[in-house]
């Protein structure tokens, strides 16, 4: 069973959002995994059963920035271009989160996105393992153009579905899932992310993951990574 590299770097703690490294330890109760992927790779559920079945904290930055565009029109209109974020508000965001869970088992959602994010998270710690849900755009177009989402959770479903199972919510389109933003976001990806793919796998810090393959698969392919 393939391991992921090691966790462990000692650190200083964290005062004023300043980038100082967190102590990860290598064992399996500490590890960062950082999510990489497209829309439709199934990611969402993948970070909430590693949370409920695992105890992972799950650090999802979409939300975390959708707080912030609530009372920042600019930080909104960057959101809805599918454009990144500034660095700053990024590294606030990330830095409250890992101060707060710095002793747990952590998914970083879709982030790093970029070299520049990649070079941020590494001012906090170099002991993390990027994982890539792979699929192709045109899956990707597939998925999304069919999904139902809960508009309480953004937890998304397959087109068969009318009601969270669990909460018996209706779900409903989400308004950004059209071609359109898609293309957007792909576009976005092969800018900003394939150069962090590339660097990852050329420093030993990646595994992908055949994200086409059904959900309990695509699980199992990250449990034998990650040794659970």
């Amino acid at each position: 069973m393939a391991r992921a590299p090691g966790w462990g770097s000692g650190g200083r703690g964290f005062e004023s959002h300043q980038p100082e490294l967190f102590g990860f330890k290598n064992n399996k109760k500490f590890m960062i995994l950082a999510l990489i992927w497209l829309p439709g790779s199934g990611k969402w559920m993948i970070s909430k059963r590693l949370a409920s079945q695992y105890n992972f904290k799950v650090f999802t930055p979409g939300a975390e920035f959708r707080k912030l565009a609530s009372k920042d029109p600019k930080l909104a209109q960057i959101l809805n271009d599918w454009k990144l974020v500034p660095p700053h508000v990024a590294q606030k965001a990330l830095g409250d989160f890992l101060k707060k869970h710095k002793t747990s088992k952590i998914v970083l959602d879709w982030y790093p996105r970029s070299l520049e994010q990649k070079e941020m998270l590494e001012r906090y710690t170099q002991d993390y393992l990027g994982i890539y849900l792979k699929i192709t755009p045109k899956i990707a177009f597939q998925r999304v153009a069919t999904a139902m989402y809960n508009p309480i959770t953004n937890e998304r479903f397959p087109a068969h579905f009318t009601h969270d199972p669990k909460t018996g919510v209706k779900l409903q389109k989400r308004g950004d899932d059209n071609p359109q933003s898609l293309q957007k976001r792909i576009e976005t990806f092969r800018q900003q992310t394939l150069p962090l793919i590339k660097e990852l796998e050329t420093q030993s810090k990646l595994k992908t993951i055949d994200a086409s393959l059904p959900l309990d698969q695509v699980k199992k392919q990250i449990l034998d990574i990650i040794d659970l």
